[in-house]
């Protein structure tokens, strides 16, 4: 089974800018398959990364709102 993932423009860009200085870092000339794939594994890792940071905070936002309204129905009593 394929999977498929929805890039934008900025996103290609990046990677490859990305695969350039993968193979700078291994001071090639090309650009090899093997730096593009491995440019790809860290993209999607930062993106479920981010994602789940997002999740937390929600999480932790909805508590912090909830200790607020537990307070003011404190105050108004």
């Amino acid at each position: 089974m394929q999977h498929s993932y929805r890039y934008t423009v900025r996103q290609l860009e990046s990677l490859v800018r990305l695969s350039e200085a993968m193979a700078r870092v291994h001071a090639d000339d090309i650009i090899r398959v093997s730096y593009v794939r491995e440019v790809c594994r860290l993209l999607k890792a930062s993106n479920i990364n981010l994602v789940k940071r997002d999740l937390e905070f929600q999480e932790l936002q909805e508590g912090i709102n909830e200790e607020r309204r537990e307070e003011r129905k404190k105050e108004q009593e």
